[in-house]
């Protein structure tokens, strides 16, 4: 069967120790206003903790009866972008992604969001929820794969390794803001409103 063709509501996931008010957030809200005013683009704002960040994406997808679910992911947002897909078969757009997050030691301990002040801390329970996410079995042509390779926070051959079935555009240099995301927005859009075809 195909998905509806009607436009798709959008979901652009923040990454660690971000923000709705991100930069490329913005980008992309400002973008899709302005070329595709009847999609509409959501940007919650996700929790430091992983079960609630579950509970959050899963309430708000479900609630969607009448139209297709599409997400971009940058950094942690990337992961929970892939985990969505693998879960609901939906398309997503994954930018500079952490690709195992549960395994990176400086998410452990104390952090503060510098967009809102809030402190919080992470612990070793946080990540084992964030592995339990990981899941497989995602359609690897329903996820779109952008990394530069000099991001300074993540090995971006750890994604191009992962997602070696998925279409890559791999920029060199860069960083891990990725510079020069709105030049890609008309693809981006593009990719996502394709149909997906299920089995």
């Amino acid at each position: 069967m195909i998905h509806s063709a009607a436009p798709p509501l959008i979901l652009y996931l923040h990454g660690f120790i971000s923000s709705p008010v991100s930069i490329k957030a913005c980008q992309t809200l400002d973008y899709a206003a302005s070329h595709f005013p009847d999609i509409e683009v959501q940007v919650p704002a996700l929790s430091h903790y992983p079960s609630i960040v579950e509970q959050q994406l899963t309430t708000l997808i479900e609630q969607q009866t009448s139209r297709p679910i599409a997400v971009i992911g940058s950094s942690l947002g990337g992961f929970y972008a892939s985990w969505l897909s693998a879960r609901y078969g939906c398309r997503s757009v994954l930018v500079n992604p952490a690709v195992r997050p549960y395994a990176l030691p400086n998410l452990l301990g104390d952090h503060q969001n510098p967009y809102s002040g809030e402190c919080f801390s992470l612990q070793q329970s946080h990540l084992d929820e964030l592995k339990t996410l990981d899941l497989p079995g995602a359609d690897p042509s329903l996820m779109w794969l952008m990394v530069q390779t000099d991001d300074e926070t993540l090995d971006y051959r750890q994604a191009v390794a992962k997602y070696a079935q998925s279409p890559q555009l791999v920029e060199t240099g860069g960083d891990h803001s990725f510079i020069g995301f709105d030049r890609h927005l008309p693809a981006i859009m593009e990719f996502l409103q394709r149909p997906v075809v299920a089995a």
